[in-house]
């Protein structure tokens, strides 16, 4: 579980509320919020859910675009 420190960038970049993802996806504004700051894992069905919830603002990026934390190295990369 990591804090989703790109959705939140593209969140904010777009002036997207929490309120008005968490609705859109089916969660509760808590649960939302918990998911993004890492205290629980995303479902792959939120996830996809997200992605086209923001597809409108940010075109066809990939839910690693937007769920995968860039300022981690993958240990197999530095090998």
């Amino acid at each position: 579980m990591a804090v989703e420190k790109e959705l939140i960038a593209l969140r904010k970049d777009y002036k997207i509320s929490q309120k008005q993802i968490s609705k859109a996806i089916g969660l509760s504004e808590e649960q939302y919020r918990r998911k993004e700051l890492g205290q629980y894992d995303w479902r792959a069905t939120e996830m996809f859910a997200i992605r086209n919830y923001l597809k409108p603002f940010i075109g066809p990026r990939s839910l690693n675009d937007i769920f995968y934390d860039k300022t981690t190295q993958n240990v197999y990369e530095a090998s």
